[in-house]
């Protein structure tokens, strides 16, 4: 019997922050590529991940899904900086997912709102590139390309 042959196949992480919510010894807030199989994912999105992504050469509009683990400033307060990058800087080519918890979408365009308000008219063509995905705890799911399953973590 023949066996097929075994394809290597790599996943690469960067890490564009590892600082908590006070940039602790200078460090950005939570952020972390992960590139495989050409397909590119941001996991978290901290207030600083777009000076990350710039100062790394990372392209925003690259990437295909962000996931986001919970609703704390430092781990999605990046969100509406990456909404401005591809309204005026970098419009995406393709749809680009967001996903995330329970109320993700409602309070990313109320901290856009609050952080940038009467911009909101200028997202109309950016909003029909955008998929905002709830992810459940303990699930599995397909969210574009990938399947992704998620665990509750008690995190103060």
């Amino acid at each position: 019997m023949r066996k097929s042959p075994v394809v290597a196949r790599t996943v690469d992480v960067s890490f564009l922050g590892t600082g908590d919510a006070f940039a602790s010894d200078g460090r950005f807030q939570s952020g972390y590529l992960i590139e495989g199989h050409n397909y590119r994912v941001l996991m978290e999105a901290g207030p600083t991940i777009l000076c990350a992504m710039k100062r790394m050469k990372i392209a925003p509009a690259e990437l295909d899904l962000i996931l986001i683990s919970h609703l704390h400033g430092d781990h999605f307060g990046g969100l509406p900086f990456l909404l401005l990058e591809y309204t005026f800087e970098s419009p995406p080519r393709k749809p680009i997912i967001i996903a995330g918890p329970s109320r993700l979408e409602e309070r990313t365009w109320i901290l856009f709102d609050t952080m940038f308000p009467r911009t909101q008219g200028n997202l109309a063509r950016l909003r029909s590139k955008l998929r905002f995905v709830v992810l459940e705890p303990g699930v599995k799911q397909r969210v574009g390309k990938l399947q992704v399953e998620t665990i509750r973590t008690p995190h103060m």
